[in-house]
């Protein structure tokens, strides 16, 4: 495993905007008595909770880590602690999916307010969490009636380094920065799993890609591949890599054509400018 690379996170006040309390270590918020940790999908948020877990466990603090399709399929009998900082990973893995005629979502709430509405640490993808809606239905299991709102910050320049220098195959990591941005793709070295991608790609080959789309190209068909083992499980209706990557460039190509922010499963409201999956054609 890769040495762990310490990082920072800004709080996100009103209508989703970041407060002044930016790039901050997230031991400010030890007493805090819940809060959420939102980011991008690969950005290390598995990673910092379990380090969270073993430096609480260092200071002799009761610190849990769990996921939170365990939580709520264990209904929350997992926890062992007296009185633990319960770190719940992966909200977006649960949220979407319904247990009866109840939401997991509100099922995992109900046990935390079971538990006595223990210290709570969740985590969350930005694209899976409801903003107000989501904190109005948390604080209800706060134990102050509150919820602090924290996005993961990327990699900065010194930890894109750090983390360079564990690849064996790459001599220069100053040589790897100025390389993404002689290919403009420097926004892609903040985030770890896109960083690892590319450090990837660029030690397979030894080299560099000759252009940015060749870059691009060969860094979607990666993506398009499913990691998760808990994702990849074979169906007979699992379009193949190929048919993949034409989907989802169909839905960008609309997404940049009409102006829309995101792709939702449900009617399209003009106000959020969504763009509905079942109003496109032959996806």
């Amino acid at each position: 495993m890769k040495p762990f690379v310490q990082r920072t996170v800004s709080e996100i006040g009103l209508h989703g905007l970041v407060t002044d309390r930016q790039h901050v270590s997230i031991d400010d918020y030890r007493n805090t008595p819940a809060w959420i940790l939102l980011g991008d999908s690969g950005c290390g948020k598995t990673r910092q909770f379990k380090y969270e877990v073993e430096q609480a466990q260092a200071r002799g603090e009761p610190a849990q880590y769990i996921t939170a399709r365990d939580f709520v399929t264990f209904e929350g009998s997992q926890v062992e602690l007296e009185k633990p900082t319960l770190f719940i990973d992966a909200l977006d893995e649960i949220r979407a999916t319904n247990h009866g005629d109840q939401s997991y979502f509100d099922l995992m709430r109900r046990y935390l307010y079971q538990l006595g509405k223990p210290k709570v640490r969740i985590s969350c993808r930005d694209a899976d969490w409801l903003g107000k809606v989501d904190e109005d239905h948390l604080t209800a299991v706060s134990a102050d009636s509150k919820l602090v709102i924290l996005r993961l910050d990327g990699f900065d320049h010194t930890q894109v380094r750090t983390h360079l220098r564990t690849y064996d195959d790459l001599s220069d990591a100053e040589s790897f920065i100025e390389e993404a941005k002689n290919h403009r793709v420097e926004d892609l070295l903040t985030n770890p799993q896109h960083l690892d991608m590319m450090a990837q790609l660029v030690t397979r080959h030894t080299k560099w890609p000759t252009s940015r789309f060749e870059l691009y190209s060969d860094l979607c068909k990666h993506l398009v591949l499913e990691t998760n083992p808990q994702h990849s499980i074979p169906h007979p209706d699992d379009p193949s890599p190929a048919e993949a990557l034409d989907a989802a460039g169909r839905i960008c190509s609309l997404q940049l054509l009409t102006d829309r922010h995101d792709c939702i499963t449900t009617a399209a409201d003009p106000r959020l400018r969504s763009l509905a999956i079942h109003d496109i054609p032959s996806l």
